[in-house]
């Protein structure tokens, strides 16, 4: 009996020093060329900073960013995952991405991501496009113009905050848009989705809408250019 209780201890505590180093963390800094867009291949949570510098921090699973590879072509940081069966245990695979540049002219995500800022963009075009089943994107905006759209069966958050000078949405599938904290001066807006799309214009707003989705808008432009209505979706005037 004493046998086996000291078994099942040692047992135990193989397991739990197991689970302890499954569990590690670990980051690899690179400091890279000059590149302008950014294009992600795999699922990541992304974390963007301006700086005059180039460079990204991997951060994860030791054993999981020994698998990430990435190389700079006609000015586009591409990104991937190649480790296979990442669906098996998507916490353990979860890796963060941090990536310093000075100001970038598109983001694209091919697979489901998470992007963030540390820092507001100040580029004076910047473009998002999402083309994965589920994305979230909460970026801060003090930029001259932002455009934005996504690709079938794209769902998920955008959220927008801060000021621009104009911005341009195209909204499809079930994804929604939170910008009611992004001051913009003129806003095109075509929503073709399931989800809403809150905006907060000054000046100058032109809107279609395809979905069922309804547009929010704020601010009281004194212009509103309706084009085509060609669903349930409606305009709501706050």
């Amino acid at each position: 009996m004493k046998f086996q209780i000291i078994l099942i201890i040692f047992i135990t505590a193989l397991f739990l020093s197991s689970c302890k180093k499954d569990n590690l963390k670990d980051n690899k800094y690179y400091t890279l060329t000059p590149f302008n867009r950014i294009e992600l291949n795999s699922t990541f949570d992304v974390y963007l900073n301006e700086d005059s510098n180039y460079s990204i921090n991997i951060v994860g699973d030791k054993n999981i960013i020994e698998n990430i590879t990435f190389y700079i072509e006609d000015n586009i940081l591409k990104i991937s995952n190649k480790q296979k069966l990442k669906w098996l245990t998507p916490t353990k695979n979860k890796v963060e991405l941090y990536i310093n540049s000075k100001p970038l002219r598109m983001i694209v995500a091919k697979q489901t991501c998470n992007i963030n800022t540390l820092s507001a963009i100040t580029s004076d075009v910047i473009g998002l496009v999402l083309s994965s089943k589920a994305n979230q994107a909460n970026l801060e905006l003090n930029c001259n113009e932002f455009y934005y759209w996504n690709d079938f069966p794209c769902g998920g958050k955008l959220t927008l905050y801060g000021k621009t000078e104009k911005i341009k949405l195209w909204n499809f599938a079930i994804m929604s848009i939170d910008a009611k904290n992004l001051i913009t001066n003129y806003a095109l807006v075509e929503n073709s989705s399931k989800g809403n799309c809150e905006v907060t214009v000054l000046k100058e707003f032109e809107y279609s809408i395809f979905g069922t989705g309804d547009i929010i808008l704020n601010g009281s432009p004194p212009k509103i250019i309706e084009n085509q209505l060609k669903s349930s979706g409606a305009l709501i005037k706050h």
